[in-house]
């Protein structure tokens, strides 16, 4: 009798994890560490089961979604808010040792330059580019070597 398989036992009872696991960031070498299988097994298992592998390109996509939309808010900066419950408690003589208090913090978060640019490259690139490719052919080229250096026709 052979090897159970990976598939039955192990990946298609865990299939709404991995889905979890992949839309967290992780990665599907990880996964299949964290599945107790090979990494080839894994890609072997994605190949003859197309739920498996749908499963783990959604994920990626709703992974690369929420990125870009991380993205984007560090490139524009903005506020943040953050809300803390702390409750106390009341000491034996009943004097408020504590209760419920709750507090709201906000944060303002600047433009990163970085995630700006890296934006812009990538959603206008032909507007925002590192370098810029100028063709000139030889003879324009010629002509302005001649021109900048002062040497004339004879």
């Amino acid at each position: 009798m052979g090897r159970p398989s990976a598939w039955k036992h192990i990946i298609e009872p865990n299939l709404e994890q991995v889905k979890e696991w992949r839309e967290d960031g992780i990665i599907e070498k990880d996964i299949a560490k964290l599945l107790g299988i090979g990494y080839t097994t894994l890609n072997e298992n994605k190949v003859k089961y197309p739920q498996l592998a749908q499963a783990l390109k959604i994920s990626k996509s709703c992974l690369v979604e929420d990125l870009e939309k991380s993205l984007y808010q560090i490139a524009k900066g903005g506020f943040t808010s953050k809300t803390v419950t702390r409750k106390y408690i009341e000491d034996v003589d009943g004097n408020r040792v504590g209760g419920t208090e709750v507090t709201e913090t906000i944060k303002e978060h600047t433009p990163q330059m970085a995630a700006l640019a890296f934006s812009l490259k990538n959603l206008a690139g032909d507007k925002w580019q590192d370098r810029l490719n100028h063709t000139v052919d030889n003879e324009e080229m010629s002509e302005a070597v001649k021109k900048f250096f002062g040497v004339n026709k004879a």
